[in-house]
């Protein structure tokens, strides 16, 4: 009988503790996303050409992508075949750009193809579509022994605007993004912010000339470059909030329950940075540790928003005690500019 009535009282703590974290309805899997800041790709064959992907990270997810191709025609390769996401080294504006080169052999049968880029790691798969015009050797010139030309396409990413302008004549993006310039020619990109955002680097063809303004591009063939205008450093503050501040883990029969944060990121006149989220935690000691881990709906905030972190064990074995977990709000334009909310997470076994 008292086996019966201490096995209820166990159901009873663990449906109210399920209940005061959100549900018990289990954290999300880690996820990514990903997108192409260009749909139309011109490759000659015998040359490169360039994609820009734009990657995210959902629910915690890290970890290595490995990248293919389907539809496109024996002898176009992609020389990236894999990326690790998160990688800060990429991080533009609050997204990850990442320059994926593919290569044209030159037996590569010319003509338009529906093309796919494979995104994969482990059981999780995502799939991009683009055009890709592939173009014989000095294709795209006119006939009777005419100049031969090629494309050059701008595309502006990150969280800020601005203008890209060409020297000859013939992008100022804006409205016109691509124009055709005469081969084995120079073209200088220059790129202007608006007010109140910044010039924040070059991509794709033009990933050498770094965060230089003006970049100069050598027409061998068609080329593709990214221009990124971030959202320049803002001068008011942030502050991140915790909805609630105290949780409680609760071990039943070997199992823990993961408890629901609400993080809000609440923002002063004149900042308008997006902030990207990250954590860290503290034993009862006060050292850090990976006993506990946290897992975030949406890694990166705008002014007013707000998001779910997943506060769990990671292991089975933790002090019956107070940890510390401390929320990490940093500004994406200002990596010195941060706000920080901690919960204190009790943990109970029964």
């Amino acid at each position: 009988m008292k086996k019966v009535k201490l096995f209820t009282l166990i159901l009873i703590l663990l449906g109210f503790f399920i209940g005061s974290c959100g549900g018990g309805g289990g954290s999300p899997s880690p996820d990514f996303k990903i997108a192409l800041l260009q749909k139309d790709i011109t490759i000659v064959r015998g040359s490169q050409a360039y994609l820009s992907l734009q990657a995210e990270p959902l629910f915690g997810f890290s970890g290595e992508v490995n990248l293919s191709l389907d539809g496109v025609p024996p002898g176009v390769v992609l020389i990236t075949s894999k990326i690790f996401l998160p990688d800060p080294s990429k991080l533009l504006g609050g997204v990850y750009l990442y320059v994926i080169t593919i290569f044209a052999d030159p037996n590569t049968q010319p003509g338009f193809y529906q093309a796919t880029l494979k995104a994969t790691s482990g059981n999780i798969t995502h799939r991009v579509s683009f055009n890709l015009n592939v173009q014989a050797s000095g294709s795209g010139g006119g006939s009777g022994g005419g100049s031969q030309t090629a494309t050059l396409t701008v595309i502006k990413a990150g969280t800020g605007s601005g203008a890209v302008v060409s020297n000859p004549p013939g992008i100022n993006c804006g409205n016109t993004c691509s124009a055709q310039f005469n081969t084995n020619t120079s073209v200088v990109l220059i790129a202007t912010p608006d007010s109140g955002s910044t010039f924040a680097g070059w991509a794709g063809d033009c990933l050498y000339c770094g965060t230089n303004s003006q970049c100069t591009v050598n027409m061998t063939s068609s080329k593709t470059c990214s221009a990124s205008f971030n959202t320049s450093t803002s001068s008011g503050s942030f502050n991140l909030m915790a909805n609630p501040t105290s949780v409680t883990l609760l071990k039943v029969l070997g199992i823990y329950t993961p408890a629901n944060v609400t993080v809000s990121l609440q923002c002063s006149q004149g900042f308008n940075n997006p902030v990207n989220l990250s954590y860290q935690v503290k034993d009862p000691t006060g050292l850090l540790t990976s006993d506990i881990t946290v897992s975030f709906v949406q890694t990166t905030l705008n002014c007013g928003q707000s998001t779910t972190a997943t506060i769990q064990p990671s292991g089975l074995q933790l002090l019956l005690t107070g940890y510390t977990v401390e929320i990490i709000g940093q500004d994406a334009n200002n990596a010195n500019n941060q706000s920080k909310v901690s919960v204190s997470v009790i943990i109970i076994g029964l």
